[in-house]
């Protein structure tokens, strides 16, 4: 952690054997000043640190060139973990999905070496928000433009390719005006996604057919465990 800077827990999940997935940022301070970086802490269910993972227990993911912000985790049926994030936060910036396995080490058969970075084009600022896992491992990407006007969803399957069947070649858009400050999904039990934004706005998708510009996977930033570098 940085000592000059806030560090902020930022989600927590428990896997189905009832380890604690801790995630946060250090080094975040005021937009534009510093770096940050995204923290991943693992406890056994008695609150024991989980030795198993990582580097004694933790993960650090930082590029000294590009901000990031954490958004949010998930874990996949198969017990592999999802990190997504923003790069770039504090101007135009893209999405980041890091795949982790059970051990912390990288997944590099997903996207680019374990990475997928999205990006949605134009000049604004691309947020990502949220994470949801389908029961089949696929990935679904919930976030909005810097200016609120337009959300995207996103499907990937568990290997970083986009699920060409859902929407256009993957992607959803929708107008979100008004939804600046917070988006969040969740899964019904017939499949159903419910998005919701702020001033309780709702929208449930079962599939959509509108146009999307670009996605690419470039630009990998570098992945770090205390005292050594993963590659």
């Amino acid at each position: 952690p940085h000592s000059d800077d806030r560090d902020e827990l930022w989600r927590i999940i428990v896997s189905p054997d009832g380890r604690i997935l801790v995630a946060g940022r250090s080094g975040f301070s005021q937009v534009g000043a510093g770096e940050s970086e995204i923290m991943l802490f693992r406890y056994r269910s008695d609150g024991s640190t989980d030795l198993s993972f990582g580097h004694t227990g933790r993960i650090r993911l930082v590029d000294s060139n590009r901000k990031l912000r954490l958004s949010d985790i998930a874990i996949t049926p198969e017990g592999r973990i999802v990190v997504g994030g923003s790069l770039n936060f504090d101007r135009r910036g893209d999405w980041l999905i890091t795949m982790l396995l059970d051990d912390g080490g990288l997944d590099t058969e997903f996207g680019d070496g374990g990475f997928l970075r999205i990006d949605l084009g134009g000049n604004t600022y691309d947020r990502l928000e949220d994470i949801e896992v389908q029961v089949d491992g696929s990935l679904l990407l919930l976030g909005l433009d810097w200016d609120g006007q337009l959300a995207y969803l996103i499907r990937a399957r568990g290997n970083g390719e986009m699920e060409e069947t859902f929407g256009d070649r993957g992607v959803v858009t929708s107008d979100a005006v008004g939804w600046y400050f917070r988006m969040r999904m969740a899964l019904q039990a017939d499949g159903k996604i419910v998005v919701g934004g702020s001033y309780f706005t709702l929208l449930r998708y079962e599939s959509g057919l509108n146009p999307f510009q670009s996605i690419t996977t470039r630009d990998r930033p570098h992945f770090y465990c205390p005292g050594e570098e993963l590659r």
